[in-house]
């Protein structure tokens, strides 16, 4: 009894420690794909759960199939297939609704969700591929921090000091696909070791320092893939890399999409924690590239994150200025961290409110 009380009282105060020093960073929602709210509230109230009324439409042969094995057979689909199916009538759109994977993409990822089928990537993936990343939480380039963006092409985390690193840039790389030098798009679609085409999303994307516009709906595949794919081919094809414009070379930032984590024990999401701490001076850097590398620029999960306050002086002046979690420390917050990382007026244009 005495260690259920010390245990819930030690999650409390780790609780308390991370109100008091940590912070989400809004920026980098912006990073990357972002559709927001307002785009996502007309289906909100139906894209997780079934129809109230009771479901009386057939399926066929399938109708005498248990519900398990038909969320198995589901769960086989892609994206997009899924989605069909679960269209059909109300039974079909009940047994989808139904899938532990389908219900946890749609209420806790749909931003991912809405992206990979608008870029065409939905008979890719299946909802089970899209839960096991929202399940995930590190980054799979550097294994240390929290992955903040899915890259599309992989389906895989990311963090922003990974995706800025120019060493990953022959994995993340992005051409347009008519780069592709004497091959025809039926060549390509038929391709022993298939390339997955990617519809570019017009927006606004980040760009090493800044913001820059995307304004075209451009096919584009990742430069990996397709220099894999066609070196098993017999035919004189290649790629051309040269001459490269600069929206089809920037960084990877245009295939990715923010997704938070979701913990399968506790059934609460986490979308990355940034330290208060490290951010206390955001506010006097004066050009861009001060914030390039910085710690401030980190995000950890709940464990890494209760770790690197035992080490961050600021943190924890922050934690003893708050008596412990009882005093606000709001006087003590720079506006860079009040604002998420946004701009004063919410325009994620610039890191800091100072640079030029």
């Amino acid at each position: 009894m005495e260690t259920q009380i010390q245990a819930a009282q030690a999650e409390s105060k780790n609780a308390a420690v991370i109100r008091v020093t940590s912070y989400h960073r809004k920026d980098y929602d912006h990073f990357g794909i972002y559709l927001g709210q307002e785009h996502h509230r007309p289906i909100l109230s139906s894209i997780a759960a079934p129809f109230p009324s009771t479901a009386t439409g057939k399926c066929g042969t399938m109708d005498g199939l248990p519900v398990e094995i038909m969320q198995e057979i589901c769960g086989l689909l892609d994206v997009e297939s899924c989605i069909n199916f679960r269209q059909v009538n109300r039974w079909t759109r009940a047994v989808v609704s139904s899938m532990p994977q389908y219900r946890a993409v749609a209420t806790h990822a749909l931003e991912c969700l809405c992206a990979v089928l608008k870029t065409g990537l939905g008979s890719a993936f299946t909802f089970t591929d899209l839960y096991d990343c929202l399940c995930s939480s590190t980054c799979i380039g550097c294994h240390r921090q929290f992955g903040t963006h899915v890259y599309l092409f992989t389906m895989v985390r990311y963090c922003r000091s990974c995706l800025d690193d120019s060493t990953n840039q022959d994995a993340l790389r992005i051409i347009n696909a008519i780069r592709f030098k004497r091959i025809t798009n039926h060549q390509v679609d038929s391709l022993a070791m298939p390339i997955l085409k990617f519809r570019a999303l017009a927006g606004r994307y980040n760009s090493h320092q800044n913001y820059i516009w995307h304004r075209k709906r451009q096919v584009m595949v990742n430069h990996l893939q397709a220099r894999r794919a066609l070196q098993f081919t017999n035919t004189p094809m290649f790629l051309d890399t040269g001459n490269q414009t600069k929206e089809a070379s920037y960084m990877p930032w245009i295939a990715t999409v923010t997704m938070p984590h979701y913990n399968l024990a506790t059934s609460i999401t986490m979308a990355g924690l940034a330290c208060k701490g490290c951010a206390r001076n955001a506010d006097r850097f004066r050009s861009l590239q001060q914030f390039k590398g910085h710690l401030m620029n980190k995000t950890y999960t709940t464990n890494q994150f209760l770790n690197h306050v035992q080490s961050c002086a600021r943190a924890q002046k922050l934690w003893r200025a708050s008596k412990n979690g009882k005093l606000s420390v709001d006087h003590l917050i720079s506006k860079f961290v009040k604002n998420g990382g946004l701009a004063v007026t919410g325009n994620p244009l610039r890191y800091s409110y100072n640079s030029q």
